[in-house]
């Protein structure tokens, strides 16, 4: 689930997900947030697959590209308007799916072993980035694995937590 605010008028929404037991989220539902706290009636998204979602979500500034797992480890690109969705993943397994904070349509995910993140410009070229290296404050080469590698809202800053298990720990 996921807060964005339309930078034409300032209006603010959340992109939500139900959820159904063991599978995952079949549909995606904009709620408009009124000056008063309370929310407008849901929209649901048009999605051109019947493919569960499952993990969070992420919505460019403009509104207009959500990233998700469609359904895990597919992560994928929906285009809002079409409903059209774009594959977005390098290989192997996929989650842990994050769509950059501005237009650029910038896309990671982690990879298998959630040693790094697979990245990519709006293109279906993917790079690698070693989290334990690229990760400042981070214990080098710790052989942990990152959990929830998360945009900021600016493009060049992002956060992870690791490892997985009892001790979280943020960077």
């Amino acid at each position: 689930n996921c807060w964005w605010i339309d930078p034409a008028n300032g209006d603010e929404y959340v992109f939500a997900t139900d959820n159904v037991p063991d599978k995952g989220s079949t549909a995606i539902w904009r709620f408009k947030v009124n000056a008063d706290g309370t929310a407008s009636p849901a929209t649901k998204l048009k999605i051109n697959s019947t493919a569960y979602i499952v993990g969070g979500i992420s919505v460019s500034a403009d509104g207009n590209k959500l990233g998700a797992a469609f359904p895990w480890p597919n992560t994928k690109i929906l285009d809002i308007p079409t409903g059209n969705l774009t594959d977005r993943h390098a290989g192997g397994f996929g989650c842990q799916p994050n769509l950059a904070p501005d237009n650029s349509y910038r896309f990671f995910h982690c990879e298998g072993e959630h040693q790094g993140i697979m990245m990519s410009a709006f293109s279906n070229d993917f790079w690698f980035v070693d989290l334990s290296l690229n990760l400042a404050g981070a214990p080098a080469k710790s052989g942990m694995d990152f959990i929830a590698p998360r945009w900021s809202n600016h493009v060049q800053y992002f956060a992870a937590t690791f490892p997985m298990g009892d001790n979280h720990n943020s960077y």
